[in-house]
């Protein structure tokens, strides 16, 4: 609800909220309470400004890029049976109360998930401002300069993943990538702090769903892909009919 909201009337939202809120703090362990009791080494807290920044980069990099990837896993997985069918040989013989633990190192499911960040990167440009000079392909680059990797060419590049457009999870059982050939996390040092959690996530909701649920692909046509807050999505979502 909050992200349909024009930007001045979101900002007036996120004020209202903190005023309310603020009444109260102790004891509470949400993100705006957590923001809102937060101090700098001088006892500062943090502005109203950098209070509603923080709350839409938790929103977007936290929650939509993941949910992303989970529409395009579902997809995959049934545009692909024989990778489903795979996928439910490894889960399916564990209780639906598995450790999150003993989730996470499932080898196959952790294959389907990487795969489907090679194939469909949420961010699929990955920007950087140079500190210092570079030369770059034969072109002198001032300092300031903005460069931009590519993580939906590299990704596809057949000398580095043969047979690119096909989803094929193995290419990631017992072979690991640089971070200048797989970079849905960004490249180089500068990696998205929250890679391990959303890896985390997308196993045990996966895990979770596929236990318990089957599903139909009502899709006949290539989804397209469409450019959304920041990320690239599936164009007009996956729709799917929950079998039972």
């Amino acid at each position: 609800e909050h992200r349909l909201l024009p930007p001045r009337r979101r900002a007036d939202h996120v004020a209202a909220l903190s005023a309310e809120y603020r009444q109260k703090l102790d004891g509470r362990e949400d993100i705006l309470s957590l923001l809102l009791s937060t101090k700098d080494e001088e006892g500062k807290g943090l502005s109203a400004e950098e209070i509603l920044d923080q709350l839409v980069t938790i929103v977007f990099a936290g929650h939509e890029t993941t949910a992303v990837m989970l529409a395009w896993a579902f997809y995959l997985l049934h545009k692909y049976p024989d990778q489903l069918a795979r996928l439910h040989e490894e889960i399916d013989p564990l209780p639906l109360e598995t450790e999150p633990e003993a989730i996470a190192k499932l080898p196959f499911l952790e294959a389907v998930i990487n795969e489907t960040l090679r194939l469909y990167p949420p961010i699929h440009v990955i920007h950087r401002r140079l500190a210092q000079p570079m030369k770059l392909m034969g072109y002198d680059l001032p300092a300031g300069v903005v460069v931009a990797a590519g993580a939906y060419a590299t990704h596809r590049l057949p000398s580095i993943y043969p047979e690119p457009e096909q989803f094929v999870p193995e290419r990631f059982i017992g072979k690991t990538y640089s971070p200048f050939e797989f970079l849905p996390w960004g490249g180089g040092a500068r990696r998205c702090l929250g890679a391990a959690f959303a890896m985390y996530e997308m196993k045990i909701v996966l895990f979770t769903i596929l236990k318990q649920c089957r599903f139909a692909l009502l899709e006949t046509e290539e989804v397209k892909l469409t450019h959304r807050a920041g990320t690239v999505g599936p164009k007009g979502g996956i729709r799917m009919m929950l079998q039972r």
